[in-house]
Order: C-alpha cells, then structure tokens, then sequence
C-alpha cells in the first residue's frame, strides 16, 4: 500500500511539473507573439510616415515648380479678409494634382500659396510666398503630413534696356546692327525717337576695316533726319545687347508659347500656333503689335533675310539672326526689297546690314513689353507682366516640415 501510494505520488509530480512547463510555453509563446504584433505595429507605422512624408514633399516640388510657370495666370482669394485679392495673407491654389500610390496607402493632396508680400505690378519685387503641402492617407485620414518653404518670384524681362530702370520698358536705336551697313538705296527713312538716335553698332569696330563710325555705318540713300550715330560701350554681341545674355532662344520660344500674338519665333515651322499670322518664307506682310502691346519678330536663320513689305505697320522690335548661306563663316544676308513697310520701335540685325532698299520708314519708339492696358488702369491684383520670365529662389533655412 505504502509502495503504491509513492508511485502515485510521483505520477501527480510528474503532471505537475508538465503542466507548468506547458504553462510556461504558452505564456512564453503569448508574449514573443505580442512582441511580434508590436514589431509589425512598429514596422508599419515607420511605413506609412515614410510614404506620407514623401507624398508630402512630391506635392511640394509640384507646387513650387507650378508656381514659378503658373504665377500670371494664379487666382487669389481674399483670404486675409481686406476686400483686395492679391495682398499679404491671400492664397491661391494650383492645378490638381494626382494622388501618390504608395504600398500600404494612395495620398491625397492638399497645396496652398499664401502671399507674404502684396502681389503688385513691377517695380515692387521679390513676391515672396508661402508653398504649403498637406499629404493625407486616402484610407486613413489619420495619417498626415504637412511641409512647407518659402520662396521669392522675380520678373525677368527679355530686353536688356530698359527705359527710366523700368524693365518692361525697352528702348533702342531704330536701327541697331552688329557691325556695319553697306550699299543702303532706294528711299528708306529713320526717324529718330526722343533721345536723337538713329543707328547703333553693338560689336566692336575693326579700325582697320572702318576707320570711323560713319565709314562703318554708311546710311547711304538712308535718311536719318537729323539723327546721330552711337557705338555701344562695352562693345559685345547684338544679342546680349539687346537681350542680355541671361536670354535664350528658349526664353523666346517659351513666350511664344504663353503669348503666341505678342512673340512670332518665325523659323521653318512657324506658324506655331493658331491664329498667328501667316509668312510664305520670304515676304512678311502682316501688321502685328499696337502702340500699348509691342511685339518680338524675330526671323531665325533657318529663313534667311525675308523682306518686309505689302505696307505692313509693326509695333515692336524686329530682330534678324545672323545668316551665313553659303557657310564661309561670313554673314552674306541682304534687306532689300522693304516696299512700304513702317515699323515703330526698333529693326536690330546680326552682321551687316546690307541693300536696305524701297521705301521703308523705321520710327524710333520706347516699346512696352508689359502686360499692356487691362482697362482698368491698375494692374496690381494680378502677375501678369506680359513679355517676362518669372524666375523663382528658394529662400534658405524656410523649411518646415511640422
């Protein structure tokens, strides 16, 4: 009896132990489960801030390269409250952007402007604003980011001498050539504009070749009326000196796009746009541009020296890249052929200029290459700056991304 009572004593000790060590497991087993829950909590967690924060910053790259293209055609609130849309404290919002697809998530965007400065016309510049990007989980609303900087927006115009220090204001001599001018016939007028000024050279002059000015520009049968001659100070290309060198050709065709009646980039392709007007690829006969609105013509290379006659009235400047048909490193472009044609402003040319004939009449005039009368007067509730470039800087050190 007794030996039978040890042997059951032991089985119960045996189940006892086994059942705590089983105990044990499964404690051990809960705990190493939660800990992994909590790692893959974690995990996630860490997932979903990286998307939403570089969601964040994707729609801050789209709203600060929106704005530097998109500036002239923003709509502002009168967020601040003032009864004036464009001052300190109203916002505008660009162009919808597409949500961010992520793995764990899809984001959406939420992107405002807040002007730091009042938005007025030139002259009262930098513009400086407040880029501000919001990134929401389209499924959990919950997750959110917010980043923001601020940036400074400047008009960059595309002339290179302005009139009184206002840019968009562009003054030069009627006729305006890089080197010199030759065999000038016919009965072609120039008629100086306010500072006397009839013709200009850019380039320097080889006294070698010309030893004066008046050798170099030989008005010929040119009637100046009275004007004078001036050489450029420092002497430099036609091009920078007219455009400064910061201007490409790019510049010009990216105005073409945004104001395709105001610049007419008239290559082999042109017309580029609808409803410019219409060049055989010789003749231009069209009149374009006002008194309020001058216009760029510009004639690329690619169609050589068209004439301008059919009695066209240009507002504006007409500038001729340089043409070296024959390649022998000589410009070998002539301008005959000018029946009629009245231009106010400036013709400048590249190289020489040669056989200017007919009866053209070239009347030096300040061109306004601003965003011209809106009929209201004022022009402070908007950006449109007509012929310029918004050139856009990131201010240093503003930076937010709480």
């Amino acid at each position: 009896m007794n030996g039978y009572s040890r042997q059951s004593q032991r089985g119960m000790a045996i189940l006892v132990i086994t059942i705590l060590l089983l105990f044990a497991a499964t404690i051990s087993t809960l705990m190493m489960g939660e800990v992994g829950v909590a790692e893959q909590k974690s995990a996630g967690a860490d997932v979903r801030k990286k998307e939403v924060y570089a969601a964040a910053v994707g729609g801050l790259e789209y709203a600060v390269n929106w704005i530097s293209e998109n500036i002239q055609d923003s709509t502002w609130a009168d967020t601040s409250g003032d009864n004036f849309a464009g001052n300190a404290g109203d916002t505008s919002t660009p162009a919808a952007l597409a949500n961010a697809t992520a793995q764990s998530d899809s984001y959406s965007h939420a992107i405002t402007y807040t002007l730091l400065t009042d938005l007025m016309p030139a002259g009262n510049e930098p513009i400086a604003i407040r880029v501000t990007s919001v990134a929401t989980g389209v499924n959990d609303s919950h997750v959110s980011k917010t980043v923001s900087k601020d940036v400074m927006i400047f008009r960059r115009y595309l002339t290179n001498a302005p009139v009184g220090g206002d840019p968009s204001q562009f003054s030069a001599p009627p006729l305006a050539v890089e080197d010199c001018t030759a065999d000038i016939k016919g009965n072609p007028d120039i008629h100086p504009g306010d500072n006397g000024v009839a013709m200009g050279k850019a380039s320097a002059r080889d006294p070698n070749e010309h030893a004066t000015l008046d050798d170099c520009l030989n008005e010929g049968h040119l009637d100046l009326h009275g004007g004078s001659k001036v050489e450029y100070q420092p002497p430099d290309s036609l091009w920078n000196t007219i455009f400064g060198p910061d201007v490409t050709e790019a510049d010009l065709r990216a105005l073409e796009a945004a104001h395709p009646d105001r610049v007419l980039f008239v290559d082999s392709t042109y017309p580029h746009y609808a409803g410019q007007p219409s060049f055989n690829g010789n003749n231009w006969h069209a009149s374009v541009g006002s008194a309020d609105e001058s216009v760029i013509l510009y004639f690329d290379s690619s169609v050589g020296c068209p004439k301008l006659n059919g009695s066209p009235l240009i507002y504006g400047l007409v500038y001729y890249e340089i043409v070296d048909s024959d390649n022998d490193g000589t410009p070998d472009c002539t301008y005959q052929g000018w029946g009629g044609a009245e231009i106010h402003g400036s013709v400048a040319v590249e190289g020489d200029a040669n056989h200017i004939t007919a009866n053209g009449e070239i009347y030096g005039a300040d061109l306004d290459f601003g965003g011209g009368d809106d009929g209201s007067g004022e022009n402070s509730i908007d950006f449109d700056c007509g012929l310029c470039l918004p050139t856009l800087s990131e201010v240093p050190g503003s930076w937010r991304d709480f």
